[in-house]
Formats: structure tokens, sequence, C-alpha cells
């Protein structure tokens, strides 16, 4: 039990800790089911439950802690593999992208065996034609009587 904390109060830390609802955790903690509402709200409010709940929530935070850089790098290990699935790629890519606070671009464009796929994220059709794979600009759909290289 947290030191400064009455047998109830630590109760109640453990169970707001499982279900942050104030109410439901002080009943949870033998408090009456009457005054729950009243008694949760001025139990978090509380210098001493408060700091406790803090201090649990550190706690548990530094046990799951992974930083931004580490998912990042996860994602672009996943982005640039080409074994993984297209899918996969585009999906990391916008995860990257949204982390880092850049705008979607409203399509990406991936190689995948000699042949660029485009993925539109706008919402967009998407053209069911191949695409160029090497266009110098934009790809460009290739038309049913030509062929894609």
């Amino acid at each position: 039990m947290d030191k400064g904390l009455n047998l109830r109060q630590g109760r109640f830390v453990a169970a707001y800790l499982m279900e942050p609802n104030a109410t439901k955790a002080a009943i949870a903690a033998g408090y009456s089911p009457k005054r729950a509402e009243v008694t949760g709200c001025e139990l978090v409010r509380n210098r001493k439950v408060a700091d406790a709940l803090e201090r649990h929530r550190a706690k548990a935070e530094d046990a799951v802690q992974i930083t931004v850089e580490e998912i990042i790098t996860t994602l672009r290990g996943i982005a640039t593999d080409q074994t993984q699935p297209a899918s996969a790629r585009v999906s990391a890519l916008r995860e990257i992208n949204q982390m880092l606070g850049h705008h979607a671009p409203k399509q990406i464009n991936v190689r995948e065996q000699g042949v660029t796929l485009v993925f539109h994220l706008d919402g967009s059709q998407p053209n069911d034609l191949p695409v160029e794979a090497d266009s110098a600009i934009a790809p460009r759909p290739i038309a049913p009587n030509e062929s894609a290289q």
C-alpha cells in the first residue's frame, strides 16, 4: 500500500488504475454507492491519492516506454523492405508521415516487380490501367494497345 493512504484510498488507487472511472473505483474501494460520484471526485483531487496515481502511472509508462524514434525506425524498415506487401509499405509511409506532422500526399507510387503501383489516398478512384514504371514527371497510364515494358 502507498504511504500516507488509508486502506480504502489504496483500494481506490488500485481500482482507478484498472479503470479510470472515479465513481466505479470508489464503489470498488468500499465507499458508499450513494455517494460514490462525489467521493470519487474528492479522491482524485486529494493530494495523497493524486500523487499515488501519478507514481503508478509513471511506473507503467516506464515499463512500456518506446520512443517515437524507435517507432519511426521500425516503420521505415517496413516501408523500405521489398519483401513486404505494397499495402504494408504504403501503410508504414502513411504512419511516418502522420507522426511527423506532414500532410499526406494525394497518391503514393510503389514500384513492385517492375511496375509502379499507384495508391490514391484522397478517396479518388484509381485508374485500372497499368502505370508506366519510369515516367519522368508523373506516372502515366498505359493505353490498352501499348505494352508494359
